[in-house]
């Protein structure tokens, strides 16, 4: 059936999968990035209490939790306070979409505080948002030589093999961001999203519930693993992880449920 022809990591991310986030992390998105604003001004005290907010919000929000640990580096003499200024003003142009702005940010605080890991893991996401996915990975690289116990610099490595296709590297990545940090819910996802590119959908439904189990509310958990009872011809399943996902208010692709009346049989 043509409509369970095996896509490539672009097709199945884009046509099935897309990305969205869910009414909390919506909420604790909009509460961080008014953090980031606070913190690009020098108003750390300020940007603290709404990153602290958004993780009341969704205690699972990285960005918030990463910012409130480099506010911590300030406090504890670890990082100068001009260093994370450059590094939030780096994180609001990214926001924005400003990716050249933001590396220029990054690069004037890797010039103030060198061997800081953080900021060689937000210019390497910056370079993935450019398409720049080797010069990506070399920073990815450079946080992980700094801080071998970096697990979002794993993870985020690990993304960018998946979006490479080499997923047994992406694998091993997120392996390792695991081991560092077992509730790393996102490191969960990316592992099941380059099982779901091998074909191996087992592996990829163990590993969105998994992801379950350290947050039930993880909507795109439900989404990837919609997609891979869907290639297991488990609609009954496939449609109750969307039911599980728009609940909690993941958009859903209009194509994936297509795709899934059309296979099942069923509207709902």
């Amino acid at each position: 059936m043509k409509a369970l022809k095996r896509t490539g990591v672009t097709a199945a991310m884009a046509f099935f999968l897309g990305v969205g986030l869910c009414y909390a992390q919506n909420v604790a998105r909009q509460l961080s990035d008014k953090g980031l604003e606070y913190a690009a001004e020098g108003k750390l005290a300020e940007a603290k209490e709404e990153f602290q907010m958004a993780l009341k919000h969704d205690a699972f929000y990285e960005p918030a939790r990463r910012s409130l640990k480099i506010i911590e580096d300030v406090s504890n003499e670890k990082i100068k306070e001009e260093t994370a200024f450059h590094l939030f003003r780096g994180a609001v142009h990214h926001n924005r979409g400003q990716l050249i702005k933001a590396i220029a940010e990054y690069n004037m605080a890797i010039k103030i505080n060198p061997d800081y890991a953080p900021v060689y893991n937000n210019r390497g996401f910056a370079y993935v948002g450019k398409g720049e996915y080797e010069q990506a990975i070399a920073d990815f690289n450079k946080a992980i030589e700094i801080d071998p116990k970096f697990a979002m610099a794993y993870n985020n490595r690990g993304y960018v093999y998946s979006v490479k296709a080499e997923y047994d590297q992406a694998i091993s990545d997120s392996n390792r961001a695991i081991a560092l940090n077992p509730k790393l819910v996102m490191a969960y996802n990316n592992r099941g999203l380059a099982y779901l590119n091998k074909g191996e959908h087992e592996q990829a439904i163990a590993d969105c519930s998994r992801a379950l189990e350290v947050n039930p509310t993880n909507a795109m958990a439900y989404n990837i693993r919609a997609v891979a009872h869907f290639y297991k011809r488990d609609f009954d399943k496939s449609w109750d992880d969307v039911y599980r996902a728009l609940n909690l208010g993941y958009p859903v692709r209009p194509e994936f449920l297509k795709a899934l009346k059309e296979a099942s049989g069923r509207e709902r």
